[in-house]
């Protein structure tokens, strides 16, 4: 999906390693992550 490999760990364990909720979490929020490497 083109997130960094960290982020998607950290929010993967953040969200109790639960897959889909990883990933719709990222598709949410991902936008925030790259305002903020900016």
């Amino acid at each position: 999906m083109g997130f960094n490999r960290e982020l998607v760990l950290e929010v993967f364990f953040a969200c109790n390693k639960d897959e889909e909720l990883t990933a719709n979490y990222l598709l949410d929020h991902g936008h925030e992550f790259d305002e903020q490497q900016q």
